[in-house]
């Protein structure tokens, strides 16, 4: 059995390589005619490279989609460095933690020396965002900013996160309660858009469709579900009639469609003319949601980026962070970030 084994590698050695190669190639030169109409800006070297490599060509269209590039030794020159500039100047939102290990397995094909310190500062950032990602959280806090240092890998960096800070890679932010949060620099910009966002939705007076008396409205008008709603269902819909913008947010279960209906019903009593969108991060969402709350109220469910960019808002990506409760929770938006950054 051990002999025709043998055999069998040293037939193919002798007989098949040829044509395995062949094959290969074939492979290579259709790949390449295919990938250069997408990646117009990339040689054939460069697009070469990756296949051979078995790399994420996600990379390249992420991180150098505006640069020409046509040498591996120029690549090898700019990958940190262009990648590290991405990451301060990305204009529409990525998750970072996707090419954690893409990165990485560039970066050893590539066979640069990973003790250069540019590549310490990409490693020490590409942790934080993994380390957001991990938490569920848009930002570290100063004990979780520093566990990170304890890598041995970082040891002898010095002014590690200064330099971090000064270059814009993460950006640190003090809170009304003299809270210290470091925020991948991204995550901080999204952040702020959608905060100015809310604080000019806060001003405009016009959007008040209610006056703030429950009692009125819990009276005479037959709201959907009212009888059964709990008692932090209520004050989701009190605060609905309160205030300009909540949020409501809980794990599965917890009665969100329940008194989303409510909301619906009691808008479309008060206002019949009024248009309501139901919006969701996925379609089958937004779709699960529409059909939970039935089809007499006629509304269109879509994605939120849909919805978004039928409207021709400036504000594509929506990041708001919350605390993620077992219970109903509504969070005002107005304490939530109407001063964070003021």
């Amino acid at each position: 059995m051990i002999k025709w084994f043998l055999y069998r590698i040293e037939s193919f050695n002798n007989n098949d390589k040829n044509l395995i190669n062949k094959e290969n190639n074939d492979v290579l030169l259709h790949f390449l005619k295919n990938s250069q109409k997408k990646f117009k800006n990339l040689g054939i070297k460069i697009l070469s490279f990756f296949h051979l490599e078995c790399l994420n060509f996600n990379i390249l269209t992420t991180f150098f989609n505006n640069i020409e590039i046509d040498d591996i030794d120029y690549f090898k020159s700019k990958f940190v460095s262009s990648i590290l500039e991405r990451l301060r100047n990305i204009d529409k939102y990525i998750d970072v933690t996707e090419y954690y290990s893409d990165i990485f397995d560039c970066l050893i094909s590539l066979k640069l020396n990973l003790n250069v310190e540019k590549i310490k500062h990409l490693y020490f950032i590409l942790n934080i965002y993994k380390s957001c990602s991990e938490n569920g959280d848009l930002y570290l806090k100063s004990t979780e900013l520093m566990k990170l240092l304890d890598d041995t890998y970082l040891k002898d960096v010095r002014n590690l996160i200064t330099d971090c800070i000064e270059n814009n890679y993460i950006k640190k932010v003090s809170t009304n309660s003299n809270k210290i949060k470091y925020y991948p620099y991204i995550y901080y910009l999204y952040e702020y858009e959608i905060s100015k966002k809310i604080k000019q939705i806060l001003k405009q007076e016009h959007i008040n469709l209610f006056k703030n008396d429950w009692e009125y409205y819990a009276k005479n008008f037959n709201i959907a579900n009212l009888n059964i709603l709990t008692e932090e269902q209520v004050e989701v819909l009190k605060s609905y009639i309160k205030n300009k913008i909540i949020i409501i947010n809980g794990r599965a279960g917890t009665g969100k469609t329940t008194v989303i209906k409510s909301i619906v019903d009691l808008t479309k009593k008060v206002n019949p003319s009024c248009e309501i969108k139901l919006c969701a991060l996925s379609g089958m969402a937004a779709s699960n949601i529409k059909t939970k709350i039935g089809d007499e109220y006629n509304i269109n469910s879509l994605t939120l980026y849909l919805f978004l960019f039928l409207m021709k808002q400036c504000l594509i990506y929506f990041f708001i962070n919350l605390p993620y409760k077992n219970s109903l929770y509504i969070d005002y938006i107005r304490n939530f970030l109407f001063k964070l950054y003021t």
